[in-house]
């Protein structure tokens, strides 16, 4: 739990300096998402495609169908295709 508060305190005062650029960019480097073809069920509906990054406001980015849709908030499952 002192981790997670530590790393918490971190990302807010990031936010605080303005460097919401700095988090998406760590977050991005965390994920295990990127790259990897999933498939998001969300209130919009579902779609598959690939993650391709997170955008400036912290949306997962899916290529999907020859567009690009963000996804805010959803269930992800990765896809074998």
């Amino acid at each position: 739990m002192k981790s997670f508060l530590y790393e918490l305190e971190n990302i807010f005062e990031l936010l605080e300096k303005g460097k919401k650029k700095v988090i998406i960019k760590n977050w991005t480097q965390k994920s295990s998402t990127i790259g990897k073809n999933i498939v998001a069920l969300s209130s919009d509906g579902k779609i598959k495609g690939k993650a391709v990054k997170l955008d400036a406001d912290g949306a997962l980015v899916i290529y999907s169908k020859k567009k690009y849709q963000r996804v805010i908030a959803g269930d992800l499952h990765y896809s074998t295709n």
